[in-house]
């Protein structure tokens, strides 16, 4: 019986094991028959956990929350401005100019009341109502020429003031304020005056341009000769040459001009910048018609001699010393 049993087992034994062919899914082979194979994979030794590192879990630095300051938005406008000067100016002298303009623009203003007939002056230009210093006491004709040459003055006194700016910032605000000027002189010839057509409206700023390069150099040369010389260019252009122009009128704009232009010479560049300059109107007539000290004395002078010393006299008094007794 235990030799049969033995003979069972070795021929089992000697039978081909199932485990090296491929099993079929109804057959299940008991523990002992599986086959292990040679070339079985080591499982890898448990890794200790890593630390967790400080520098990954660390916080990213938040940037520090500006503080409100006061008038920040002032230090930042000029910072810009500072680093980008040659960007900002063309607009700063933009906005400026205009309101330098309108405040030279508004001196002699004119209107066409739509209840009365419009009439013409013997030149064809369009007689409009006016009021105001320069149409009431100087009796100017309330015209498109009139208002444009009385512009373009107040213009040349804000343009000599301009011409002291930086040389870099100078040439944008001298253009800007021309360019306002006849920005709304062509506005004024389509609303006020019904010219409607564009070249003949181009044909008239051309004559208007040419007048205002002619006025400039001519008060320019009034201002470097004196007042005889400005006094000439000023009839000739605000007062369009009328050989019936009263001289005292002439003489208070030219006091005018002269007053402003040194007013200006003491006006900061901040103030000008912000526009925040008037313009004031021509004084009393009257303040020109006391007599002058010179206008009595001869042209030349008359040497006399004394005992003391030879001293040249205007009309035997006192000598001058730089044009002032």
């Amino acid at each position: 019986m235990t030799s049969n049993s033995s003979y069972r087992l070795l021929r089992g034994l000697s039978r081909p094991s199932y485990s090296c062919q491929t099993p079929r899914a109804s057959i299940k082979l008991p523990n002992p028959y599986r086959c292990l194979s040679t070339t079985s994979t080591p499982t890898p030794a448990p890794q200790p956990p890593k630390k967790p590192d400080p520098q990954l879990n660390k916080p990213e630095p938040q940037p520090p929350i500006p503080q409100a300051e006061p008038k920040l938005g002032l230090k930042v406008a000029q910072a810009v401005r500072r680093h980008a000067s040659s960007t900002t100016e063309p607009y700063i002298a933009y906005g400026a100019t205009d309101m330098l303009y309108k405040e030279c623009a508004r001196q002699a203003p004119y209107s066409f009341p739509p209840d009365r007939p419009r009439t013409k002056t013997p030149a064809g230009e369009d007689l409009g109502v006016g009021e105001g210093y320069w149409y009431h006491t100087l009796n100017l004709k309330p015209t498109f020429s009139t208002w444009a040459q009385i512009t373009m003055l107040h213009m040349y006194m804000l343009l000599v003031r301009l011409r002291c700016f930086p040389p870099a910032q100078a040439p944008p605000w001298q253009q800007h304020l021309v360019d306002h000027f006849f920005h709304d002189a062509e506005a004024r010839m389509a609303t006020l005056h019904g010219i409607h057509s564009a070249s003949l409206r181009s044909r008239y700023l051309k004559d208007l341009f040419v007048q205002y390069r002619g006025a400039i150099a001519a008060y320019d040369e009034g201002l470097c000769k004196g007042d005889a010389v400005l006094a000439t260019a000023l009839w000739r252009n605000v007062f369009a040459g009328d050989v019936w122009a009263d001289f005292e009128h002439v003489a208070a704009v030219v006091a005018h001009v002269r007053r402003h232009v040194a007013g200006l010479d003491g006006v900061s560049d901040e103030v000008l910048v912000r526009a925040e300059m008037r313009f004031a109107e021509p004084g009393a007539v009257g303040l020109v018609r006391a007599r002058s000290r010179g206008l009595g004395e001869p042209f030349g002078g008359v040497v006399r001699e004394t005992n003391e010393t030879n001293e040249t006299t205007m009309g035997g008094k006192e000598p001058l010393r730089d044009g002032v007794r």
